[in-house]
């Protein structure tokens, strides 16, 4: 489950001062998530009447989609799928990010454990997250992170 959850990323975007909301659930298949963030959107609609909400189908089984499934499995079979991010700022060379292109790949935060960023290099970056830096340690504890 990503965060924020839709209902609350549909409530937010309701503060940002848009005038139109498109709403286009990333499915293959309606279902219960599906006729969730419909009802959600519905719900917004009647707080924030002077907002248009645009409930957009779901992705469904359309052409595109399906070509590409058939030439990613084609891929596999040959050895030469790639990774979706063709356009990696590691991959490519992007304005903006010429110094990142080959260099490993990190993610922001620098204490997620399991990414090599396990308390290594511990600096301050200047950003305040608004959440605290405190895990629990394997003897129930807890240590400070970064």
């Amino acid at each position: 489950v990503a965060y924020p959850l839709v209902d609350q990323g549909l409530h937010r975007s309701s503060l940002l001062g848009f005038k139109r909301i498109i709403v286009f659930p990333y499915f293959l298949f309606t279902g219960i998530l599906v006729r969730r963030i419909y009802s959600w959107t519905d719900k917004l609609s009647k707080e924030y009447p002077e907002i248009q909400f645009v409930k957009a189908g779901y992705l469904n089984a359309q052409e595109h989609v399906i070509d590409t499934f058939v030439e990613r499995y084609q891929e596999t079979l040959t050895g030469e799928n790639n990774m979706n991010c063709q356009l990696c700022k590691y991959r490519e060379k992007i304005i903006g990010y010429e110094g990142d292109q080959g260099a490993p790949q990190a993610g922001h935060h620098h204490h997620v454990r399991g990414i090599g960023t396990d308390g290594l290099d511990a600096h301050d970056h200047g950003i305040h997250h608004g959440h605290h830096h405190f895990h629990d340690t394997d003897d129930g504890g807890a240590d400070e992170g970064i």
